[in-house]
């Protein structure tokens, strides 16, 4: 069995949110090319991505850009439901 190390603080609040996003059906992407950032793309290859934004500084930052998107984009979507709790 897999041991899992433990998250603290910022980290697993991170996770979560980005468990919620995914349960929530909305499809995104995070990647990264050594030294390049990380793109943030909310949508999917085969219906198209509706937003897209480059994040040069840390993988919170990504994260943080992409719950912004989701927001904005997803007002009523149950992870921005979620979010008001």
């Amino acid at each position: 069995m897999q041991e899992h190390l433990p998250i603290i603080g910022w980290e697993h609040l991170g996770m979560i949110h980005l468990t919620k996003i995914y349960e929530s059906e909305i499809n995104f992407s995070i990647c990264t090319f050594w030294d390049g950032g990380y793109t943030v793309r909310l949508g999917d290859d085969i219906n198209g991505f509706i937003d897209k934004s480059m994040c040069n500084d840390t993988f919170r930052d990504a994260v943080e850009e992409l719950i912004t998107m989701v927001l904005k984009n997803y007002p009523n979507s149950t992870y921005a439901k979620w979010c008001k709790e």
